[in-house]
């Protein structure tokens, strides 16, 4: 696999700013969650206050068991920084930094890329393209894709504004969208010394003045004394919500901003790219290897694209909400402070969870219609280590046993053989080790809470690579989950 980037080195200047608890496992199937959580903020969600700092909701994402922190605020840099420096570990992947790809031209068997590197343009062939070359995709162009917003139409100009602290002085340790109608805010507290703030622009203020010293120093006053900070960059962007019509053509497909941008209201659009790629990861890799047929990648726009749009309208949402007109806006308020007279209705207030609603998975057998993240608890591995989950599963699919042994369960049906599967037990607090085989103890007892609340003993769960379950099953199932498995993936095996 080759990877072509412009940029010879990460790009210098922080952009996006968070990322939730699956992002987080995403990087650690990387090899990167380590190094980025240590540089990382971890917070419990967002508020939305008013013009005069009054909070008016609290949002936090619920838990979804995946191992990490639903909230954590981080320095772009640092996260490309860990990503570059941790794909050295993987021999068949060569990064060509500094390479741009000026062109590309699809066929029945591929394409036909052209390469613009150390001043040097060149041709190069390659089977599958994925590109993740951002809002002006020259990919999305030869797909013939177009972006079109899903649902409401959103479109802003909002100035960005980094700063590191060089003195010390009060600010907020939450996030925050101040929704003040006379210039929305949305301020971020990064780890260490970093802040932004971003501020909605007005129709008639140029990019050219807001981003003078002057003006720049105008709008950080209310919230900090412009002296005691020093301002890493000033810049305007068009905060947008987009999908692209379609993410792939023939061998080309799209991922991350390519195939769609969303406002940052919720923080979702770095998650979103990285979800994409997980995807992609282990789907593509099959179909690349001849282990599975191409139409396996249908699936990846079937299952993401609802993800994508039901995060962006959501976002929208939000970023209505924080931008009212001053009449709407007094009527919130007002509403609001009323409701918080109400203990129960405060509560409501302050427990919104923000999240995609629940959408269907493209590849799943028993049980798992609906996309849901395997739980991701510490285990105990046979030497002792204590270990989260996925570092023991490894990247492949995966079949796990509880009260049984995955591997006897499973027979020999081709097609886990076919995907590289791995089987693991997982044993339960106070259960001996009967059989052989992988196994690892569940160190907390997470798994025994689960399937006491699932009613299923023994059981067994088949998960994906990208740690969606694929499917809940029971002794005695294994030739009906082989069956499922492989007409999930087109093995042609059921």
């Amino acid at each position: 696999m080759v990877v072509y980037e412009k940029s010879p080195a990460p790009h210098a200047l922080p952009r996006a700013a968070h990322l939730d608890d699956e992002a987080m496992r995403i990087l650690q199937a990387a090899g990167a969650a380590g190094a980025v959580a240590a540089d990382a903020r971890v917070i419990d969600g967002m508020d939305v206050v008013n013009a005069r700092g009054r909070r008016l909701i609290r949002a936090r994402k619920r838990p979804g068991g995946a191992g990490w922190p639903t909230a954590n605020l981080v320095h772009q840099p640092d996260v490309e920084a860990a990503l570059r420096a941790g794909i050295g570990r993987y021999p068949h992947v060569e990064v060509r930094a500094g390479h741009e790809v000026v062109a590309v031209a699809g066929d029945d068997a591929g394409a036909t890329l052209s390469v613009v590197g150390r001043g040097e343009a060149y041709a190069e062939r390659a089977s599958w393209v994925v590109g993740c070359d951002g809002a002006h995709s020259i990919v999305r162009a030869a797909i013939g894709a177009r972006m079109r917003a899903p649902g409401i139409p959103f479109e802003e100009r909002w100035l960005v504004v980094d700063v590191r602290l060089h003195s010390p002085t009060q600010l907020p340790d939450r996030l925050q969208h101040v929704a003040d109608p006379r210039r929305p805010t949305t301020y971020v507290p990064f780890a260490g010394q970093r802040r932004r703030w971003e501020f909605r622009l007005r129709a008639g203020e140029s990019d050219d003045h807001v981003t003078r010293p002057a003006a720049v120093a105008e709008l950080l006053r209310p919230y900090v004394d412009p002296a005691l900070v020093d301002i890493e960059r000033a810049a305007v962007y068009r905060f947008a919500g987009a999908v692209a019509t379609r993410w792939r053509r023939g061998r080309l497909l799209l991922a991350g901003d390519s195939a769609h941008v969303m406002p940052p209201f919720i923080g979702q659009g770095l998650c979103a790219g990285l979800r994409d790629a997980a995807f992609l990861g282990w789907a593509l890799a099959m179909v690349a290897r001849g282990d599975a047929p191409a139409a396996l990648v249908d699936a990846y726009e079937r299952e993401r694209l609802p993800h994508v749009v039901a995060a962006t309208r959501l976002s929208v949402r939000a970023g209505r909400l924080t931008g009212m007109r001053p009449a709407a806006a007094a009527a919130r308020d007002a509403l609001v402070a009323a409701a918080r007279r109400s203990s129960r209705l405060a509560g409501l207030l302050d427990g919104i969870v923000e999240g995609a609603p629940r959408i269907r998975s493209a590849v799943a057998g028993a049980g798992g219609a609906w996309l849901r993240p395997l739980q991701q608890p510490w285990v105990l591995a046979p030497a002792g280590q204590r270990l989260r989950l996925d570092d023991a599963l490894g990247p492949a699919w995966a079949v796990l046993g509880l009260g049984t042994n995955p591997r006897t369960w499973a027979g020999d049906h081709p097609a886990w053989a076919l995907a590289g599967a791995r089987f693991l037990r997982v044993l339960l607090p106070g259960e001996a080790l009967h059989s052989t085989g992988p196994a690892v103890r569940d160190a907390d007892g997470e798994f025994a809470r689960w399937a006491a609340a699932a009613g299923r003993m023994p059981m067994v769960i088949v998960v994906r690579p990208d740690r969606y379950v694929f499917g809940v099953y029971r002794a005695g199932a294994g030739r009906r989950a082989a069956a499922d498995f492989a007409r999930a993936l087109g093995l042609g095996h059921g």
